[in-house]
């Protein structure tokens, strides 16, 4: 009996474990797809000067660590702060995935930044040559939304003027 009761006790976490791993090595490919495919996508918002587009792809507790200022925290602060961005400027850039990995509802991804950005009243694009960490999070229906980001130049921005 009591040797019973011990392998019960040794294996139970041992097969709850197995089968949490399973469940995610079943999700894990399809959660690494479906973040790329949001990059795509968000992209393209981008390129097309589409600003709630563009938030679509956040989630409402957004946390955006920009290089040299305070994080922007929530989506509705990204939008104040992005809405002079987009009327100012015509974006060409696009996320370029290093790694990504998930874990269960996180999808982690580093990167880089790279293009231009060039202001729409004339003058000289600004080249863009960043590096990122984006950490994506399941929401209830399912996909997937940028959750939190943190992003800076590999060069000084005005070396590069």
């Amino acid at each position: 009996m009591f040797s019973t009761r011990c392998y019960i006790a040794v294996m139970a976490p041992l097969v709850i474990a197995g089968c949490s791993a399973q469940r995610d090595m079943d999700t894990s490919a399809a959660d690494v797809q479906a973040v790329q495919q949001l990059m795509v996508d968000l992209d393209a918002s981008i390129a097309a000067g589409d600003l709630e587009g563009f938030l679509s792809f956040l989630a409402d507790d957004f946390v955006d660590m920009p290089p040299n200022e305070p994080s922007l925290i929530g989506k509705q602060a990204l939008r104040a702060h992005h809405e002079p961005l987009f009327a100012a400027f015509r974006f060409a850039v696009r996320h370029e995935e290093i790694e990504t990995h998930a874990f269960d509802d996180v999808v982690i991804q580093r990167g880089a930044g790279v293009g231009e950005v060039t202001p729409k009243a004339g003058g000289d694009p600004i080249v863009l040559d960043q590096k990122y960490l984006f950490v994506f999070r399941r929401q209830d229906d399912g996909s997937f939304k940028l959750w939190r980001a943190i992003f800076n130049d590999n060069t000084s921005v005005a070396a590069s003027q």
